[in-house]
Parts: structure tokens; C-alpha cells; sequence
């Protein structure tokens, strides 16, 4: 079994059904989403549409709406090593704010400027304190 695997492709190198992979992962899977979160340096936010809008019709209002919000809103960690931190429905600034205020806020001691600054037109790698 090689690192990354699929679970399909771990139970098949190891002889084992699917169920018993899958409750495997789910174990290790706890530890590890229920470790706290490093410090954060920077936080990237990126948008994503996900398929089509699928539409349903109000009975009341017979008004089409959508079932589910076709965007997400994916907050990593950019510069270190904790990939995707979360993930939420919609892409407006109140999703996003939703997601920031229900996550434990995470102390770094330093925080980076922006690499281009607007303001002189030059790019910096001086370091400010948060």
C-alpha cells in the first residue's frame, strides 16, 4: 500500500473489505480533525463553484429556487502546512464572517504584510506584529 491511497485502493492492497478500511480511516480521521490547529500565518480564502444550480418550485409561491448554494468558500492555510481548515456554503462576506467567528481564534506571534504593498508600489518582505 503506497501513501495517499483511496480507501478502495488500501482495502484492495490489503485484503480487506471496504467497511473494515473505512472504519480505519474514521479512527485516525478523529485524532487528527480533533487536534487543535496551529497558528495560522496566513489565511487564504478561495471561492468555488461546485456543479450546477438544481431548482425546485415553492408549492406556496410557485417560485423556482435553488435547492443548494452552488459556491463554497474554502479557508486554507497558505503559507504553512495544514492545508484546507474549512470549508462553507456560499461565497458572500457573511459566510465568510460566520466561518471566522465560529473558529477558535488563532494566535501567531508574527504576521506577514502583504508581499505588494498598494500604498508604495513595492514589494516588501518585512515582517509587522499582529
Amino acid at each position: 500500500m503506497r501513501a495517499g491511497s483511496t480507501v478502495i485502493e488500501a482495502g484492495r492492497d490489503l485484503r480487506l473489505s471496504w467497511p473494515t478500511v473505512m472504519d480505519a480511516f474514521r479512527t485516525a480521521g478523529q485524532a487528527v480533525t480533533a487536534a487543535p490547529l496551529k497558528p495560522v500565518e496566513v489565511l487564504g480564502i478561495d471561492e468555488t463553484r461546485r456543479g450546477r444550480t438544481r431548482w425546485r418550485q415553492n408549492p406556496d409561491t410557485l417560485r423556482w429556487e435553488p435547492v443548494a448554494n452552488q459556491w463554497h468558500t474554502g479557508f486554507v492555510d497558505a503559507f504553512g502546512t495544514q492545508g484546507r481548515l474549512g470549508q462553507v456554503e456560499g461565497r458572500a462576506p457573511s459566510d465568510v464572517l460566520a466561518w471566522l467567528s465560529t473558529t477558535p481564534p488563532r494566535s501567531a506571534p508574527a504576521c506577514r504584510t502583504p508581499p505588494w504593498s498598494s500604498t508604495t508600489s513595492t514589494w516588501s518582505n518585512s515582517r509587522t506584529r499582529c
